[in-house]
């Protein structure tokens, strides 16, 4: 019997530990992961953007006003525009592509071509991040047919660019391409003097005046920027991770109350020993906080292997440049603590001592 009871502790120990393993690593990978995508997003901007200054438009009428600043170098406007990809003849998925004056462009948002040319960017061709490159098949020369007015029109990929998500997207297109258009104009301007930043700030505020346009530094605007990102990380991440969360709580509690039920002759023989019911208490809870620790220990572990993962791909990919580091220590200590929590909650209600039917 005393094999039996090892086993029955050991499958109940394994029970406990493995949700809590299972959803410490699952949400705490994803918590660093997009955190650390966020930091290599943010690093990306800090390297590529050249512009001082960047203006939120608030029309597009404001936003081509910023060009006719006469303390304004370069006004890059950021345009986007969607293309229906073709699929075998047929019109297909579409896609978001970036239009932009490759001269605009390479001055303010740091736009150049690490493979290829963007000498050829015009008419029908089409640059391409790295990202975008791998994830396609698609290589530098080959060909993206797209739909435009009804037609199916080929483009050709002249040049392989950096990934700079809040810069530009995955596919930049040159301007002549598409007919112009004010509505496919973001607002975003970026934005290089003649002079100073301050001057080129004081003249676009007289120039902007009632437009409901702002005029911000570059690095506030990444950081802004970047908040809105996490932000939208966070949201995405506890709708995705909120009914697992769930199930994974609820297997916790199971587990726990399960094994209490099954270790009632060890709490029997303990009080016979002598133990009192509070002496009982404790030890269960104890049990529990050691069984959950352990889990979350493993959990730990496996986060902090794919966090180690992601970030050296991270510093590969950005060489030479300073990547910041944010570990959201909030969310991460919040999981190890609830599900702690939940394990001497349920630890502590699963308890039933009661006086051993051989005790005096």
């Amino acid at each position: 019997m005393a094999r039996d009871d090892v086993r029955a502790a050991a499958r109940t120990t394994a029970a406990v530990a493995a949700p809590v393993m299972a959803i410490s690593a699952i949400a705490g990978s994803l918590l660093l992961a997009l955190s650390f995508t966020a930091d290599w997003t943010t690093a990306q901007d800090q390297a590529r953007l050249h512009a001082p200054l960047v203006v939120e438009a608030g029309s597009p009428a404001a936003a081509a006003s910023v060009a006719s600043d006469t303390a304004v170098a370069v006004a890059d406007v950021r345009r986007q525009a969607t293309l229906q990809r073709d699929d075998n003849g047929r019109p297909g998925g579409r896609e978001q592509v970036e239009i932009v004056d490759p001269a605009t462009a390479s001055a303010a948002r740091g736009l150049a071509a690490t493979r290829g040319t963007l000498g050829e960017f015009h008419g029908r061709a089409v640059a391409v991040t790295t990202t975008w490159l791998t994830d396609s098949g698609i290589g530098l020369g080959g060909t993206l047919t797209v739909w435009l007015d009804g037609d199916r029109v080929p483009l050709r990929v002249v040049a392989v660019i950096p990934d700079a998500p809040d810069l530009y997207g995955d596919l930049v297109i040159p301007a002549d391409l598409l007919p112009p258009a004010d509505d496919r104009a973001t607002g975003t301007v970026f934005v290089v003097p003649r002079a100073d930043a301050t001057t080129a700030r004081d003249s676009l505020r007289r120039t902007l005046a009632g437009t409901g346009s702002r005029i911000v530094d570059s690095g506030d605007w990444i950081d802004a920027t970047t908040a809105r990102t996490r932000r939208s990380n966070n949201l995405g991440l506890t709708i995705l991770l909120g009914p697992a969360g769930l199930y994974a709580a609820i297997a916790i509690v199971n587990a726990t109350l399960i094994g209490a039920s099954h270790r009632r002759r060890q709490r029997d023989l303990i009080q016979l020993l002598g133990a009192t019911p509070d002496q009982v208490r404790r030890a269960a809870v104890w049990q529990a906080a050691l069984v959950c620790g352990t889990g979350l220990l493993l959990g730990g572990a496996t986060t902090a292997l794919l966090g180690g993962l992601v970030r050296r791909a991270i510093t590969a990919d950005l060489a030479g440049f300073a990547v910041p580091v944010t570990v959201p220590w909030l969310p991460l200590l919040g999981i190890g603590l609830t599900c702690l929590l939940l394990t001497v909650a349920a630890a502590a209600v699963g308890i039933r001592t009661r006086k051993p039917a051989n005790r005096p």
